[in-house]
């Protein structure tokens, strides 16, 4: 309908219609303008979380660099065994030669001293023997 053909009954609606959406906007308003509820307490606990968060990635951090250095440690003291354990090997090896040209030895002494050793002992007994005769 055209304003001019509107009566009563539609003016009265509109005008509380306009009552009612006023009402709603200063209502909003309001709500926009003012602080909620417990705004001040989540904003510390959020801000808390932060300062929780960033401690917490420092730590991780921490952890991660003595992490890295644990592992570069362990390592290093891995190519210590391993450099260990083939010098143990070289001198196990360098000991079963010793030990067998020991054995080389002590079978050249005993045939040594079995054979002309004991052959010059024999001439030596007798070179006294015969000093004796005389």
């Amino acid at each position: 309908k055209k304003p001019s053909a509107r009566g009563n009954f539609d003016h009265l609606i509109f005008e509380q219609m306009r009552a009612s959406f006023e009402k709603h906007a200063a209502d909003l308003e309001a709500l926009a303008t003012s602080t909620p509820e417990g705004a001040v307490e989540r904003e510390a606990e959020v801000r808390a979380a932060e300062e929780a968060l960033a401690e917490a990635r420092a730590r991780q951090r921490a952890s991660a660099f003595a992490l890295r250095e644990a592992e570069i440690a362990e390592w290093e003291a891995e190519g210590a065994v391993d450099a260990a354990v083939e010098s143990v090997e070289a001198a196990e090896e360098a000991l079963d030669t010793a030990r067998t040209v020991a054995k080389d030895e002590e079978r050249k002494l005993d045939d040594y001293l079995g054979g002309p050793y004991a052959a010059f002992e024999v001439l030596e007994g007798r070179e006294g023997e015969a000093e004796e005769e005389r």
